[in-house]
């Protein structure tokens, strides 16, 4: 593929890609989820158990606060507070990962709060670089996090934000390199070709 071509598919790429996340943001605002709740869905991913999975236990989660009329956040800060998170890890019967993964983004609520911070004041390079401390989301769902943060509330790109690997690899087989591509637009190259 020449260069000029692959310019402008990967311009391309970058148009659709933001087609494509305001129909996602317009999805995620009609169903009420702000960003830690968006956030904490990656968790229901890391046991490798597919979307339909992860949606039915982000709903599960979410009806149980509900009944405690409290936000989402809130209700997983006071289980794990009164030591009873564990209880209800084992009574749905999450695997490590998701446990990991659930203990680690409530961590990256507790410091940077995105429920209720604007999303121009969250210093997302350091909430870039704390997201490689979570255990068991590893560099695809990192990457999905930041990258919907972005795309869905209008976060700010962290300055070396990066490609995650699986990006790489679909962009490969169309013949494109990552040099193609400034850091901005990782989140929207990511929505183009989601389905690839």
């Amino acid at each position: 593929m020449s260069s000029t071509t692959a310019d402008r598919l990967a311009k391309w790429l970058v148009k659709i890609g933001k087609e494509r996340a305001a129909l996602w943001a317009l999805n995620v605002k009609i169903r009420g989820d702000d960003p830690f709740i968006n956030m904490f869905s990656k968790a229901f991913l890391a046991g490798g158990l597919g979307d339909q999975y992860a949606s039915v236990m982000l709903e599960q989660f979410k009806f149980r606060a509900s009944k405690a009329n409290k936000h989402l956040y809130d209700f997983l800060k006071d289980l794990r507070n009164r030591e009873q998170l564990e209880n209800l890890f084992n009574e749905l019967k999450l695997g490590p990962n998701t446990r990991y993964a659930i203990e680690g983004l409530l961590n990256i609520e507790d410091k940077y709060n995105l429920r209720n911070t604007s999303p121009q004041l969250v210093n997302t390079d350091t909430l870039y670089r704390d997201l490689d401390n979570v255990r068991g989301i590893g560099d695809w769902l990192k990457h999905f996090t930041i990258y919907d943060l972005i795309r869905i509330y209008a976060f700010k790109t962290p300055k070396d934000l990066r490609s995650s690997q699986r990006l790489l690899e679909k962009l490969n087989l169309l013949g494109l390199k990552a040099n193609h591509f400034h850091p901005e637009d990782w989140p929207y190259v990511d929505a183009a070709i989601w389905d690839l």
